[in-house]
């Protein structure tokens, strides 16, 4: 067990660097490595909630919803328990990784976007083609018939 504690600890600070040079997805990839070696190690919980949440953001576009790890379809009472969640875990007066701070300023932004109805509405009526499942398909309110309603008011309620 010693030798993956080593191991575990190695692939820690190797992974701090990453975090340090703003390389998040190979930070991520080695603080989940160290997470999976030693699970008792102190902040590789921290680490890769920062990770995640960069990963999230480093996207052309921001992901808001990868961001706060949850689905398109979340509820306001979803989103804000886990970004209560989140900002327990990545504020910047308990966590002192770099990219915390920066990070839960992006978990922050996040939670006002997909709080905001308009903002909200928005974004869902911008998403690329094949991202979604069928938000696209119901633009007419003909056309809904029993499916995809929910959409069709977002839509014309704008």
């Amino acid at each position: 067990m010693n030798i993956n504690r080593d191991e575990a600890l190695r692939a820690k600070r190797v992974s701090r660097r990453f975090d340090e040079n703003s390389d998040f997805i190979a930070a991520r990839k080695l603080a989940l490595k160290a997470n999976k070696m030693d699970p008792t190690l102190e902040n590789i919980t921290h680490m890769t909630m920062v990770c995640d949440v960069h990963c999230a953001a480093t996207e052309k576009e921001l992901d808001w919803y990868g961001i706060l790890q949850v689905d398109m379809n979340t509820d306001d009472i979803v989103i804000k328990k886990q970004y209560r969640r989140l900002a327990l875990l990545l504020h910047p007066d308990k966590n002192k990784l770099p990219g915390a701070e920066s990070a839960f300023k992006l978990i922050g932004e996040a939670q006002s976007i997909l709080l905001d109805k308009a903002k909200r509405n928005f974004m869902i009526l911008n998403v690329k083609p094949g991202v979604s499942l069928h938000l696209h398909q119901c633009i007419k309110p003909s056309m809904c018939r029993g499916r995809g309603t929910v959409l069709s008011v977002l839509i014309f309620s704008l």
